[in-house]
């Protein structure tokens, strides 16, 4: 190794060279830059390597904790947070992280970060890396739905919410709020109640 600061490693291990799954790590000191472009071509391209956790598992596993932590909270601080980073995942195809890691990049309260922790099978699980695969994840959080104290309920795709609907807070404690949106009719449903 010629420099401390500036290098590339990479080591595999398993206990049989013939069959079995290699368990790596990899590291790239050399290259400036996003995390997550350089994991995916140090891993994917170079190494012929890819994550433990499939795209799909790890993303729907992220999603289903995410739509759980959200449904069983009973706190509505919580829920508008992990509301809102289900809106802003949209914009995150094909990058690399681990939950972990995506509940950091929001800066999510441990309120929010431990009810969904909570609905993860294992805990440890939530420091597994993967690559984000966004119809995977509509799939698991198609709708994003909000209830006013008046009964009335809004909803919409999860990633489309904030553009379909306007929010507008009337009250100097921020407790109510006026939403408002427009569109053409095309259908109306009746059902039971809840």
């Amino acid at each position: 190794m010629k420099s401390a600061t500036s290098y590339k490693a990479a080591h595999y291990e398993d206990t049989s060279f013939e069959a079995g799954f290699w368990k790596g790590r990899a590291i790239d000191k050399q290259i400036g830059g996003s995390e997550v472009r350089l994991s995916n071509y140090w891993i994917s391209e170079f190494l012929k390597s890819d994550f433990r956790t499939t795209s799909a598992l790890g993303t729907r596993r992220l999603g289903v904790a995410l739509r759980e932590a959200a449904r069983k909270s009973s706190d509505l601080s919580v829920k508008s947070e992990i509301a809102a980073v289900v809106t802003l995942a949209s914009g995150l195809n094909g990058e690399s992280f681990s939950i972990d890691q995506f509940q950091d990049r929001f800066g999510l309260s441990d309120a929010a970060k431990n009810a969904i922790r909570n609905e993860l099978t294992d805990p440890r699980l939530s420091s597994e890396q993967f690559e984000f695969n966004l119809e995977e994840f509509k799939l698991q959080v198609p709708y994003r739905s909000v209830e006013l104290d008046t009964g009335v309920v809004l909803s919409a795709h999860s990633g489309e919410f904030e553009e379909v609907f306007s929010r507008e807070v009337i009250d100097d404690a921020g407790q109510i709020v006026r939403f408002s949106t427009e569109g053409k009719v095309i259908t109306e449903k009746l059902g039971k109640a809840k």
